[in-house]
């Protein structure tokens, strides 16, 4: 523990992260392998167009459709779904990674508490459901759970073969594709837990 607050309060101003320090040190197979499954365990990726749309909706039926325009959000989008989402994984130790079109971020720009938290999507003339590609890529990089209520139908079936294989049935990915709801309160709640 003495070698982990020295190399935090570093001195010379050189202080590290607690990941990096991890890094550092040696665990069944190495320091590298070790940090690699501590991030797969403890991160989650999210297609913020999808909860924030799903959010959206309900949040519309809740009210009796009496919702306009509000701060943050357009008609058919709320970053609120997304926040309560992101805090869901944040109150257990999990670090969330956003992943939104760069269209829903133009129409309701990220608030300046999820910046940090949510990587946009390029811009792709021909290609549809860029959120969906780069959220399966982020889960597919980290090794981690995905949130997203689409079935991902056309990326099974569709030309990227690495993908094509991580979603299948005998993929990894098929165990780590999480639905969700929002309940009568607006809570989130996902159909899987996050990794111990």
């Amino acid at each position: 523990m003495e070698d982990l607050r020295a190399f935090l309060c570093d001195p010379g101003g050189r202080g590290g992260t607690i990941m990096s320090w991890l890094c550092t040190r040696r665990c069944d197979g190495g320091s590298e392998d070790f940090a690699r499954r501590l991030r797969r365990t403890r991160t989650v990726v999210l297609n913020c167009a999808n909860i924030g749309c799903v959010y959206a909706a309900n949040r519309r039926r809740r009210d009796g459709e009496l919702a306009g325009k509000m701060q943050g959000s357009y008609n058919n989008f709320e970053w609120e779904g997304v926040r309560k989402a992101m805090e869901y994984y944040w109150d257990r130790g999990v670090t969330p990674q956003g992943v939104c079109k760069h269209r829903t971020a133009q129409l309701s720009p990220v608030p300046l508490d999820l910046r940090d938290h949510v990587s946009l999507c390029p811009v792709v003339d021909n290609q549809a459901g860029i959120d969906d590609l780069f959220t399966i890529r982020v889960a597919m990089k980290y090794g981690c759970q995905l949130v997203d209520n689409d079935n991902y139908r056309d990326w099974k079936a569709g030309v990227h073969e690495d993908v094509r294989q991580w979603l299948s049935s005998e993929g990894a990915g098929a165990s780590l594709k999480v639905t969700y709801i929002f309940d009568l309160n607006g809570r989130f709640l996902p159909s899987l837990e996050p990794p111990e």
